[in-house]
């Protein structure tokens, strides 16, 4: 099992070993298997806001690049509630024909 460290923050990122370590146990286990839309958020927010490098996030939860984009543009353009797997139940109009 492959978990966050203090060697996956982004080259240049400006922490003390205590704050860095805070902000990684934040994360969601690398264990994941169901992600609901604040564990997504979690990850998101980490790697835009410099705790974790997008490659390291992509490795330790095993994500591909296309899956981690989609999570990136639904949650700047609906915030979390962007991030749901489900939608709203759409009425089926071949049951009220």
């Amino acid at each position: 099992m492959i978990k966050p460290s203090s060697d996956d923050l982004p080259n240049g990122t400006e922490t003390n070993g205590a704050d860095a370590s805070a902000m990684l146990e934040s994360l969601p286990s690398p264990r994941t298997k169901r992600w609901v839309c604040r564990r997504k958020a979690a990850v998101v927010t980490a790697v835009e806001g410099g705790v974790i490098s997008k490659d390291a996030a992509k490795k330790i939860y095993g994500l591909s690049e296309d899956e981690f984009l989609a999570w990136c543009r639904a949650y700047r353009a609906k915030g979390i509630k962007g991030l749901r797997a489900t939608h709203p139940c759409r009425k089926d109009r071949s049951l009220h024909e």
